[in-house]
């Protein structure tokens, strides 16, 4: 089963994918504007890229969220 972490904040969005304790995907992207519809896109892309279907991810855990906007 695969997981998901991702940061959310003012400055920058963080996202790694593990299955198995093997890095599927990471990722940064340094933010301007609306970081929580950046967060789902960068999301929506990577699990894309990656082929994971929602069957294989077990959970996702965040962070932030916050930002200054």
């Amino acid at each position: 089963m695969a997981v998901a972490g991702m940061d959310v904040g003012h400055r920058s969005i963080k996202l790694v994918i593990l299955e198995d304790g093997k890095i599927l995907s990471k990722k940064i992207l340094n933010t301007a504007g609306e970081t929580n519809a950046l967060a789902k896109q960068i999301f929506d892309q990577t699990v894309g890229e990656i082929e994971l279907g929602p069957s294989r991810l077990q959970f996702i855990t965040t962070t932030g969220g916050m930002g200054k906007n």
